[in-house]
């Protein structure tokens, strides 16, 4: 199964990728890195539809608290474990960088696919 390429705002927002005004596909790599901005993205069971029963992450609520370890730790665990939940994921690891502003969070991220290629990459 294909995902949708998605283009970085580069203000922590992502939106779809249109070429000829058509969505273009990502495989590979790429699709492993578009498909955990998705399910992180994605609140948890925000999609009503049966196959997505428990999809998404648990950290929406909590952006907005207050940087402490436990919250911060709690929003990690549930980053990884949005993660797992990618087909072709096996392991993932989070670490998670107040910024200066209470809400904002650095998000670094290494996520190890089934077929062994450690991916990483970086979001706020």
């Amino acid at each position: 199964m294909n995902d949708i390429m998605l283009k970085n705002n580069n203000d922590g927002t992502f939106d779809w990728m249109f070429d000829n005004n058509d969505l273009q596909d990502v495989v590979g790599v790429q699709q492993t890195v578009t498909s955990v901005i998705h399910a992180i993205m994605l609140r948890k069971n925000e999609l009503i539809q049966e196959i997505y029963q428990n999809k998404g992450c648990s950290i929406h609520d909590y952006v907005r608290a207050i940087h402490g370890e436990n919250t911060k730790k709690f929003m990690e665990d549930s980053i990884i474990e949005s993660c797992r939940e990618v087909d072709g994921v096996h392991d993932a690891n989070v670490t998670l960088i107040t910024e200066d502003d209470d809400y904002q969070y650095g998000v670094q991220l290494t996520v190890e696919r089934d077929d062994g290629r450690v991916v990483e990459f970086n979001a706020s």
